[in-house]
């Protein structure tokens, strides 16, 4: 790396460089351009090529280099204050069912400074409520619906690159379904982000297909395996488009839970009534009420356990 040129900054210079030059350019001219040497330039072609930054076009060393789907979105952004821009954009992007574009975006973020919580809840959660309210004014059909959904999906799925991920915490686990099809978007937002933050997550899509008189012996199964030690935290978060729906998972995921041990929290996330009774540690409506609780949940646990018992 560069006397005084780090990551952030060399891509938002190489996106520079090529926007203004539709043709492409060598990496020795974009090592002139810059003022860099080309070993230190070629550290990061390759890895800026990946994050949909910039294409390669030819072979050998005389190939161009073009600017990508990202190039002039995601590396012009500066996070924690380029939430709103990506917003945006990425809500652009999907409602022109431009996938490449929206999972390049999603990747040039992170490149950014982004992080996979905020990424999901400030950006991508927010394109999903559109695409439904959409839905449901009759302004997009059941097709559209469709294809939005799965480029959701698989922008949600490129931000769980290796790269941008923290190794799993084996003192924090998450069990997250999907009561409904409707749901199964902010599930997999909310795994993302959990595993994002830290979290060993668990995701376990839509399960409407499940529900029959076994689930709940299905989930007890379930947290044996995937909380075998039992150690530090579980949480197991619901989500479902309808109260319903929550009421149903919460009886069998309240009883798998009675089995878990102390450290088990429910979370129910979805529309529920001022009158509605629920038994759950939370229910909520906002995917980023319930991600905050989990992790304040987590840490006052953690607090507790370096603490100690207290002298009587």
């Amino acid at each position: 790396m560069a006397k005084g040129y780090g990551a952030a900054r060399m891509r938002r210079l190489v996106a520079g460089a090529l926007a203004g030059s539709p043709a492409g350019m060598t990496g020795t001219d974009i090592s002139r351009r810059l003022g860099v040497s080309r070993i230190t330039l070629a550290k990061y072609l390759d890895t800026f090529a990946a994050e949909g930054l910039i294409r390669r076009r030819g072979a050998g060393p005389a190939a161009l280099w073009t600017a990508g789907e990202a190039a002039s979105s995601a590396a012009e952004m500066e996070f924690p204050d380029g939430y709103a821009a990506a917003q945006k954009r990425y809500e652009e992007l999907v409602s022109s069912c431009s996938e490449d574009a929206a999972c390049a975006l999603v990747r040039g973020c992170l490149s950014s400074g982004a992080t996979p919580p905020r990424l999901m809840t400030e950006v991508v959660v927010p394109a999903a409520a559109r695409v439904r309210r959409a839905y449901d004014d009759g302004r997009i059909g059941n097709s559209e619906l469709a294809l939005m959904r799965g480029i959701l999906s698989s922008s949600i799925r490129a931000a769980l690159a290796p790269a941008a991920l923290p190794e799993p915490d084996p003192e924090r686990s998450a069990v997250v379904m999907a009561a409904d099809p409707a749901s199964a978007v902010l599930c997999e937002a909310a795994a993302a982000a959990l595993r994002g933050g830290g979290w060993s997550t668990y995701a376990l899509g839509d399960m409407s297909a499940s529900i029959n008189v076994m689930l709940d012996l299905d989930l007890r199964r379930l947290l044996a395996r995937v909380w075998r030690g039992r150690r530090g935290m579980l949480a197991v978060c619901v989500f479902s488009d309808s109260e319903e729906g929550l009421h149903f998972f919460a009886e069998s995921a309240g009883s798998a839970l009675a089995r878990a041990g102390r450290g088990a929290r429910l979370v129910l996330c979805g529309p529920v009534g001022k009158k509605a009774s629920l038994k759950a540690d939370l229910v909520t409506d906002s995917l980023g009420d319930a991600l905050q609780w989990v992790q304040t949940s987590y840490e006052s646990m953690a607090d507790g356990r370096a603490a100690g018992p207290r002298a009587a």
